[in-house]
C-alpha cells in the first residue's frame, strides 16, 4: 500500500507514478508504468488495469468492490481510476479482501 496523496516537490505536488501491486496466493504481483513526458497519467494507469484483468491470476470483477472498479477502469471499461486515493482505495479493497479470505493452509 502507497499514501494516497504523493509528497510534494519544490512546494509542487508530484506526478503520481503509475503502479499496482497485486496480492495472489503465494505472490505479488507488481505493474508498473514509466511516464514519459509526453504520457498521460489517466492513460497509464488504464494500460495497467487492462493489463492486471488479463492475466490468469486477476481474481474477477466480483472478488471485490476494488476489483469490479479495476476492471471498469481498463481502456474499453467506461471509467477512469480518477485520482490517486481512488487508485489506491481499489487496490486496499482487493488486499483486504484477500487477506480475510486466507486460511491456515495458506500460511
Amino acid at each position: 500500500m502507497t499514501h494516497p496523496k504523493p509528497p510534494q516537490s519544490n512546494g509542487n505536488a508530484r506526478t503520481p507514478s503509475p503502479y499496482l501491486c497485486y496480492t495472489v496466493p503465494q505472490k505479488t504481483v507488481i505493474l508498473r508504468r514509466k511516464k514519459e513526458k509526453e504520457d498521460v497519467v489517466a492513460e497509464l494507469f488504464a494500460d495497467l488495469a487492462e493489463e492486471l484483468i488479463e492475466r490468469d491470476d486477476f481474481a474477477g470483477p466480483d472478488y471485490s468492490w476494488g476489483d469490479r472498479e479495476l476492471t471498469r477502469c481498463r481502456r474499453t471499461g467506461g471509467q477512469t481510476a480518477g485520482s490517486v486515493p481512488r487508485w489506491v482505495a481499489m487496490a486496499t479493497s482487493h488486499h483486504l479482501e484477500h487477506v480475510s479470505r486466507r486460511t491456515a493452509t495458506d500460511l
